[in-house]
């Protein structure tokens, strides 16, 4: 089933005609691109989305930058400073990865999974991610990709991956066990330091071990469109 094209709605009040103008050649080949993507991915959506495209300024620190949310709506932001003729046409690769990234995300909630638990959370990043470097692969060249996604190496089966899997197990056996009155404190404190990474083109620790752990099951024999569809245990080798 063909991925129905992402509608874009402009967000905020900093949108004027010009900069509309400017930026929706771009943003629409993007968003394109994304949909193919996702359709190369084997991924399937039900539902069809909309990209609310935020004008950023100045101080917002990631190009490109983009958050879900619902199944059907995710945001992107783009700064001031791209909206230019001479200029925009270089963020069609960020922008697409970035909207690729989001949808993952989408489909994920579409298929109701748990997506807000720390588990479920290092899943869903890891889903996305793989999935982002797979259609930027497409997008960059070698340099290009090694450039932006220094960190994007990884070995299926290797002893860092399984070093996280069961300091993850450890942290989430030690949450369980923490009276209720503290308990929440500290699964925001380890979602911190799960899913914060050391620099911006870093990968948290939770997202190497959700990336490592969908290799593993791509060696496996499963295919993207089965990994997108399972549960956080099953997709982190939890069991």
């Amino acid at each position: 089933m063909s991925m129905p094209p992402i509608e874009i709605r402009w967000g905020g009040g900093r949108w004027p005609r010009q900069r509309r103008r400017v930026a929706f050649p771009t943003v629409r080949t993007a968003l394109d691109l994304a949909g193919y993507g996702v359709e190369a991915l084997g991924v399937e959506c039900r539902e069809p989305k909309t990209a609310v495209i935020w004008c950023a300024g100045e101080s917002f620190a990631d190009e490109g930058g983009a958050e879900v949310g619902s199944q059907t709506e995710f945001e992107l932001y783009l700064r001031t400073r791209a909206l230019k003729h001479r200029t925009i046409a270089r963020w069609l690769p960020t922008i697409t990865t970035s909207a690729v990234h989001e949808v993952l995300h989408c489909a994920r909630e579409e298929h109701g999974l748990d997506t807000a638990s720390l588990e479920g959370r290092i899943a869903d990043e890891g889903i996305a991610n793989f999935g982002e470097f797979l259609v930027a692969q497409s997008l960059l060249t070698r340099q290009e990709f090694r450039e932006e996604y220094p960190h994007a190496t990884f070995t299926p089966g290797s002893s860092s991956v399984q070093a996280l899997r069961e300091s993850l197990r450890h942290d989430m056996r030690a949450l369980v066990t923490l009276p209720s009155e503290s308990r929440d404190h500290h699964a925001v404190e380890l979602e911190d330091a799960w899913l914060t990474p050391a620099t911006p083109k870093a990968l948290a620790a939770g997202e190497t071990l959700g990336v490592g752990a969908v290799a593993e099951l791509l060696v496996m024999g499963h295919d993207f469109a089965d990994i997108i569809q399972m549960p956080p245990w099953q997709v982190l080798g939890l069991e």
